[in-house]
């Protein structure tokens, strides 16, 4: 999704306010050790695939498939996989 800057401001802006009300409520705390869980989880993924030796195209186009799908299963999307 395109964003204008204005909107890219607004949308700074607005997590900066989130992030503020979370530590003023002590929810920060868990959301970060949720995503600290979810990220080591999603390193650990990429690695097996990058060390998986099955997968011997000469591109490697299977090893960056499963890279980006392990990538949006954890909701990190990338307009680089479109297809």
């Amino acid at each position: 999704m395109e964003l204008t800057p204005k909107e890219q401001l607004a949308a700074w802006a607005i997590g900066l306010e989130v992030v503020r009300y979370l530590r003023r409520t002590d929810t920060l705390e868990a959301i970060t050790s949720r995503m600290d869980s979810l990220a080591v989880n999603a390193l650990a993924d990429i690695q097996r695939v990058v060390a998986d030796d099955a997968i011997e195209d000469p591109e490697c186009f299977s090893r960056i498939e499963s890279i980006l799908c392990t990538l949006e299963d954890t909701g990190m999307i990338t307009n680089r996989h479109d297809w």
